[in-house]
């Protein structure tokens, strides 16, 4: 299960670890032992942003993204199926934390996928 960190063997055998950040409302993906200590991808949640320079202030849905370094760019595929995973252990976990109430779906909207590369 999906508690703070899951780790996984990508290209070359290295070893990849996605790991919950700001208690757990996003998620980053950090290859283990790099010299480059920065995240390959990064997942933001949809959230609702309040406008109060605004009168009355405004609010508006932000969309999920899942965003890739280019270091992530040639193993994608397998940035994307292993976020997959983890959103779904993520979400069972919270199933069944909650006794079922949810779905897959919920929360997530559309997920964009954006190349920094």
């Amino acid at each position: 299960m999906f508690k703070d960190s899951l780790s996984f063997a990508g290209p070359n055998k290295k070893r990849f670890s996605w790991k919950k950040v700001n208690d757990g409302l996003n998620i980053e993906l950090y290859q283990d032992g790099a010299k480059n200590k920065a995240p390959i991808a990064k997942f933001t949640k949809r959230r609702r942003v309040t406008h109060r320079d605004t009168i009355p202030p405004t609010s508006e849905i932000m969309p999920a993204k899942l965003v890739l370094d280019g270091r992530g760019l040639g193993m994608r595929d397998l940035v994307v199926i292993t976020f997959c995973l983890s959103e779904k252990a993520r979400r069972s976990k919270e199933d069944s934390t909650f006794h079922g109430v949810g779905n897959m779906g919920e929360g997530m909207g559309m997920v964009g996928l954006v190349n920094l590369g």
